[in-house]
């Protein structure tokens, strides 16, 4: 009865807003800017991360995605999970102690992220403990960046050893486009259902010429979205339920400068500062011996703080070449707790950890009449300051331990080379890199990727693409954990990829289509011990050979007051050496998103998302639904330039959606139930 009532508030809630912003929908204006970016613009925003020189969708030779406010807006989106929630060929979802994970083109199981980089302003952001960047994703708030990108397949010629499957690349809000010199200030605030509120406060100010300063302080809360899960007990074989609050809150600050004392250089400096608490996050559920061990409370907390301090030079030497420079240090503390007590365990599980990293680049850059080069040097250390263990008993007794990776540190020193070149006598362009990186701990590892990029008739080109990753072992793998050996013998893992794209774009449409196929082998995967050893039952191990392949088509119409957005995705991946596939990923992604300008004051779109997979959740356990969708209604409102609303309905249909899980949770991870919102921003 109480869901009923639920559905029915929201649906009445839709009700009045519609009606309200109908009053002012349909009056007199002049004022339509929210609606006067173009497609043609949208497709042709600088891509930054899959070259060392700006590129475009259709110039780069690599698969990426961009993503903007203008999109998030657009989609309804209030965090970085949501977001990438519509990115092609990927699915994220939560594990124990992580408030967001994220799988690329297959492969998915607990251990898929760590091969996603993690890029923010350009610095990694991946930890050494668990290999990483993605543990507080959510913790990034939109309301502080001004873009993320995502490529799709190995990028470690870029960007090392982390960009394996991918690479996410987030840039902070820079303010650049908000004056050219002068002061602005807006304010947005949010209200929602489950206990859901937003403010952020976003102010620049810039002297003709010579300093731009720009600040932005976000705040965001989820309350208890009662997430029910199934789980069968252990000792009666009976099946329950439970639930998760899922509680989220999240707090961010950014400060940037940038000193232009002529028309030749520019210094930069960025302080950023992150702080997430979650509470009632999945737990570990059936991962350590095949059984819903927690039971009704299958949880896990977890809370972290990230500062990053960036500096910086950007030196153009002739029209030409140019030199940058910038140098880093961040530092993360974060604490993971989940209950074992009830467990044959017999304890629950306090972790405190703590790293720090440095690090920095030198670019330099020349670009000539057919052809352009880059090249420089890259040094990043990172160290697991401190890793203490309580267990704390049953009969309340407290064990304190040291881990002894603490103390651990890594260095790498890296060169890299980026290039592209048109072949004589035609109009081909050839795109190649190479990148070098030698750990302390590891071998030197080479990068290599060739591209070939050709025109076909006017706004259209093919693309022909290859190259190669690799994935150091992380500490977790060499260290293991509480209930997961050590194994010190472990070996980096290698990738190479082959890519073939068609592209076009004209005025008021963009299709793309890529076919790829992956081969990974030594791959590193946690498998059971064949006898426990203590409290040791897993391992992380070099399984073999994997591979994946799957076709991409991506599109987007416009039209007059219509438009749609288009991804289609169909993806497999398997381990050849068992011949298991990775069945919890999804094999068939639909994200199709409508939209709709009313009138010059009031637009709407509408999400779509359907997953087919081939089983439940990673265990392989299919009992639950195998497929999910979910619809989203965004109502966006603009009464001036300055003052603008937004009105959204996730999951409209209220359905029981469950995604893989990384832990073998019986059916997955539970999707939200139908909520609303409601956003006001005002700019001034």
């Amino acid at each position: 009865m109480s869901a009923i009532w639920h559905v029915f508030q929201i649906k009445w809630s839709l009700t009045l807003v519609v009606a309200g912003f109908s009053c002012f929908a349909f009056s007199d204006s002049s004022s339509n800017s929210l609606f006067n970016m173009s497609l043609a613009d949208l497709l042709d925003v600088t891509i930054s991360s899959t070259s060392h020189f700006d590129e475009t969708k259709m110039s780069s030779a690599t698969t990426v995605v961009h993503s903007s406010p203008i999109q998030w807006k657009q989609q309804g989106a209030r965090t970085l999970g949501e977001a990438l929630s519509h990115m092609p060929s990927s699915i994220g979802v939560q594990g124990a102690g992580t408030t967001q994970m994220f799988a690329v083109r297959g492969y998915f199981d607990f251990a898929a992220d760590t091969g996603i980089a993690v890029r923010l302003d350009g610095i990694p952001m991946n930890k050494i403990r668990s290999g990483t960047g993605l543990l507080s994703a959510n913790g990034y708030d939109l309301a502080a960046l001004e873009s993320l990108e995502l490529i799709r397949g190995p990028g470690s010629s870029l960007h090392g050893t982390d960009a394996f499957h991918g690479v996410l690349s987030l840039q902070t809000k820079s303010h650049s486009n908000d004056s050219e010199y002068g002061k602005s200030t807006s304010v947005s605030s949010a209200l929602g259902s489950h206990d859901y509120s937003a403010l952020s406060v976003s102010s620049h100010t810039a002297e003709q010429g010579t300093h731009q300063a720009g600040t932005t302080l976000s705040y965001r809360k989820f309350g208890d979205q009662d997430l029910r899960y199934p789980y069968t007990e252990p000792a009666s074989g009976l099946h329950k339920s439970g639930e998760r609050s899922n509680e989220q809150e999240i707090l961010n600050g950014v400060f940037s400068y940038m000193y232009t004392p002529n028309q030749t250089t520019e210094y930069i400096g960025t302080a950023y500062l992150f702080k997430v608490d979650a509470n009632q996050l999945p737990g570990v559920g059936r991962e350590i011996l095949g059984e819903s061990l927690q039971e009704d409370k299958d949880w896990s907390d977890y809370s972290s703080l990230t500062s990053v301090l960036k500096v910086g030079i950007n030196h153009r030497r002739s029209e030409r070449s140019s030199l940058s420079a910038f140098a880093y240090y961040w530092r993360n503390v974060d604490f993971f707790s989940t209950d074992l007590s009830n467990t044959f365990l017999g304890f629950r599980l306090d972790e405190d950890r703590e790293e720090s990293h440095f690090g920095f680049q030198v670019l330099n850059r020349h670009e000539f009449r057919d052809s352009s080069v880059a090249y420089g040097y890259d040094f990043r250390s990172g160290s697991l300051d401190d890793f203490a263990e309580t267990l704390i008993g049953k009969d309340d007794s407290v064990t304190n331990n040291q881990r002894v990776e603490t103390g651990f540190s890594d260095d790498v020193h890296s060169l890299f080379f980026d290039g592209r070149t048109s072949i004589a006598s035609s109009s081909i362009d050839f795109v190649y890199g190479l990148r070098l990186d030698k750990y302390t701990s590891f071998d030197l590892q080479a990068s290599p990727r060739l591209s070939l990029i050709g025109p076909v008739g006017e706004g259209s080109v093919w693309k022909l693409s290859y190259g190669h990753a690799f994935r150091a072992p992380n500490l977790f793998h060499l260290y293991g954990a509480s209930t997961t050996k050590p194994n010190f013998d472990i070996q980096p893992d290698q990738l190479d990829n082959i890519e073939v794209v068609f592209q076009r774009q004209v005025q008021d449409y963009f299709v793309s289509v890529t076919a790829f196929k992956n081969w990974w082998s030594d791959a590193i995967r946690s498998v059971l011990l064949d006898q426990p050893e203590g409290d040791f039952v897993l391992q992380y191990q070099n399984t073999g050979k994997n591979e994946a392949y799957g076709a991409e088509f991506e599109a987007k119409f416009e039209r007059n007051r219509s438009r749609a957005d288009l991804s289609l995705s169909y993806i497999k991946s398997r381990n050849v050496d068992s011949n298991d596939d990775y069945a919890a990923f999804p094999d068939w992604i639909l994200n199709l998103g409508l939209g709709y300008q009313l009138s010059d004051r009031l637009d709407v779109y509408m999400n779509n998302r359907f997953h087919h997979r081939q089983e439940a959740s990673e265990s392989g356990v299919s009992q639950g639904s195998r497929q999910f969708f979910r619809a989203d209604v965004i109502f966006n409102w603009e009464q001036t330039e300055r003052l603008t609303a937004q009105f959204a309905v996730r999951n409209l249909f209220d359905r029981n959606n469950y995604l893989p899980s990384y832990f073998g949770h019986e059916e997955g991870v539970p999707d939200t139930a139908i909520n609303a919102s409601v956003s006001l921003n005002f700019r001034f």
